[in-house]
């Protein structure tokens, strides 16, 4: 999608936009069309849908996101659109503030900000309910990021809503610590009943029943027992309730006594259904606290499951392990990982200031570390070995063996129950990670190990039984020229010195090739990559090719420009005999072999192409695996073991080039390979 201020006169207008305005109209002559306003964040361009039944325009109105195909014309000096398509985009389609002025500040930012904002809160409960609609609530959140604060003049925009809660934020946090002698719980208090005795005067003037007064007083206990914590404030609360009613609300006003004997005992019921209204919310209020935690460890618990699953090594695992803690505790971490029966080196993750943080490099830390590994046990803080450390120090486990040691700084406050039990869920978690991904290599290991059994036999077995008709006829030749050298005339000796001769070459040929894969598969093969002419390459791999090749008409073609090439000459000689060969080997006599190279793009490209008859489609996929010599029949008569294709692939995958098949045109096959282009330096 093009933004509206990077449109010009004579483009093709394709993308999402903002209807900003739709209103039907009337040509002169009559012709109903539509005049469409759209928008993005850059500005807003004039368009017309001239044939609003056409079958490529739906149903939209304004304020809608609308897929727009459309042709870019200049009407009095000013562009216009006449749209051809146009249809209501779908949800994710579309980003919001690629059309709406956004804040100048980084949403994600400024989230995260607020995020570490939300960890501070002490309180648990207000804890819980920030995190469920800031963290937990992914649709409250993503409309709390992309909201504005007002529709106009205060935060306008996109993250307005963000940024102001932020601001507040830090405001709070600035009034909070310059007046650290208030407690945020009785101040709280203080503000409910306060409110709940306005209240009270209002209805007395009104002459409501006194009742009504005394449940909105039960109303305040129940709020202060929600919004703080423990029983004290909530007891207080229903004190103050009772002390309150009776000095401002009661005759004879502002004293402690009542006129009505009655009062007494409503005093009394009342005091009493505060303190149960107070028990029993606290209790609900603990109760919602532990079913939160139980939820937010069981989602740590299945977000790390989850993360741990695409994780592809074991230092991958143990750092997603260590961030998840990371989020859960809010603490300083340090990692070590199992290297070769010992201790690694660790890895600090960070998450407070830096002059809070605990020296994982001490020797009491490290002590305990080494300890925790070798004894499998925790050791550090808040347990009875290497007390001297100020970190936690637990064994990342299973009944295998030890996959790590992990360290929490404990410097400011031990961790409470809750914190202990997803810790000990979620380090169980990663240590069956890497249990489970050792076992996988494991088995891994031990399937390759048998495909290159299996492989190896094979070999074996195909080599045994396909060089036994050359090896055959080199004896019996051999052996014929031996015993009847005087009888045979000089043709038939010529003759049967050249099947010796071809044999040997194609016994050569396979053992050069089977040598080559094994090099390189195995890395023992030191490529020697160097600019290189690549027409030059291919005349001196003609030079190489089979005696067969007198047989067949050979065309070499190159594009005008030079072909330097990064290559080893070697190897991609090996590569272009391969390929001729191959082509000599499967097709009749006097067929026709081109060879082409030219430049495209940044990579020269080689084609060896040939008149045969083909290679069937159901082929083609296989063609390249080693000992594939697929249905045709061979041209020479000799058996192939299916090695030279898989050769060069193997060849130029090492020279990070590719080699690909397709049919030629009207019979046979192009073999066409590509290697990077050499950059040319010229110095005057």
């Amino acid at each position: 999608m093009k933004y509206i201020n990077e449109l010009r006169e004579g483009n093709r207008m394709s993308g999402v936009y903002l209807c900003k305005h739709k209103q039907s109209a009337v040509t002169k002559n009559g012709k109903q069309y539509e005049n469409v306003i759209l928008q993005d964040r850059t500005g807003t361009i004039d368009a017309k849908i001239w044939d609003p039944n056409s079958m490529g325009i739906d149903e939209f109105e304004a304020l809608d996101y609308v897929d727009i195909s459309g042709d870019i014309t200049v009407f009095n000096g000013a562009l216009q659109v006449s749209i051809k398509r146009a249809r209501k985009a779908g949800e994710g389609e579309y980003n919001p503030a690629d059309y709406l002025p956004t804040s100048r500040y980084d949403i994600d930012t400024m989230y995260q900000e607020l995020l570490s904002w939300i960890g501070t809160v002490k309180n648990q409960y207000l804890s819980a309910i920030l995190t469920y609609y800031f963290i937990q609530d992914q649709e409250t959140v993503k409309r709390f990021r992309m909201s504005s604060a007002a529709k106009s003049v205060h935060h306008g925009f996109v993250g307005g809503l963000l940024e102001h809660t932020l601001s507040v934020t830090r405001f709070c946090d600035f009034m909070a610590k310059s007046y650290g002698i208030l407690n945020r719980d009785l101040l709280i208090t203080a503000g409910i009943l306060a409110c709940i005795t306005v209240i009270g005067f209002l209805f007395l003037q009104l002459d409501f029943a006194r009742y009504n007064i005394i449940m909105f007083y039960m109303l305040g206990v129940l709020l202060t027992a929600l919004t703080t914590s423990g029983y004290s404030c909530g007891v207080f609360g229903s004190i103050a309730s009772v002390a309150l009613y009776n000095f401002f609300l009661t005759e004879p006003r502002l004293t402690f006594h009542a006129y009505d004997p009655g009062y007494q005992i409503t005093f009394v019921l009342m005091l009493t259904s505060a303190i149960v209204t107070c028990t029993l919310t606290t209790r609900l209020k603990d109760q919602a606290k532990m079913s939160a935690q139980a939820a937010f460890r069981t989602k740590v618990l299945f977000d790390t499951s989850q993360l741990l699953q695409k994780a592809t090594n074991e230092d991958e695992i143990l750092s997603l392990t260590a961030a998840q803690l990371t989020k859960l505790l809010n603490r300083n971490l340090i990692v070590y990982p199992e290297q070769d029966g010992s201790l690694g080196q660790g890895q600090i993750f960070n998450t407070v200031k830096e002059s809070s943080r605990l020296s994982f490099d001490s020797a009491p830390e490290r002590s305990a570390a080494e300890w925790c590994f070798a004894n499998k046990k925790r050791s550090g803080a808040s347990t009875d070995y290497c007390t001297d450390a100020k970190g936690l120090y637990l064994a990342i486990r299973t009944g295998s063996g030890v996959f790590g040691v992990i360290g929490i700084d404990l410097s400011e406050k031990p961790l409470d129950a809750f914190e202990n039990s997803v810790l000990l869920s979620i380090l169980g978690e990663g240590a069956l990670a890497i249990e489970n991904r050792r076992n996988a290599l494991e088995k891994e290991r031990a399937t390759m190990q048998a495909q290159n059994e299996q492989l190896r036999a094979n070999l074996l077995r195909t080599i045994s039984h396909d060089l036994r008709t050359p090896l055959t006829s080199i004896s019996g030749n051999a052996s014929n020229l031996l015993s009847n050298a005087e009888t045979l005339d000089a043709e038939t000796r010529t003759k049967i010195c050249t099947d010796i001769f071809d044999d040997a070459q194609w016994l050569i040929g396979l053992v050069e090739n089977l040598l080559s894969i094994t090099r390189i598969e195995d890395g023992r093969m030191n490529l020697q990559i160097s600019p290189q002419l690549m027409d030059e390459v291919v005349e001196e791999a003609l030079r190489h090719i089979s005696r067969k090749s007198k047989e067949h008409i050979i065309i070499t073609t190159y594009s005008d420009e030079i072909l330097l090439a990064d290559m080893d000459a070697r190897l991609i000689m090996q590569v272009i005999i391969n390929l001729v060969d191959n082509a000599i080997k499967y097709t009749q006599k006097g067929s026709r072999i081109n060879i082409s190279a030219y430049a495209k793009n940044s990579n020269i490209v080689v084609d060896v192409s040939d008149d045969g008859p083909g290679i069937p489609d159901q082929n083609k996929a296989q063609v390249f695996e080693m000992f594939f010599t697929g249905q045709n029949q061979i041209a020479d008569s000799h058996r192939s073991l299916g090695l030279g294709l898989a050769l060069c692939r193997t060849i130029l995958a090492a020279h990070k080039g590719t080699l690909t098949l397709r049919d030629n045109e009207p019979h046979g096959c192009i073999f066409s390979f590509e290697l990077p282009k050499s950059e040319v330096s010229i110095h005057e």
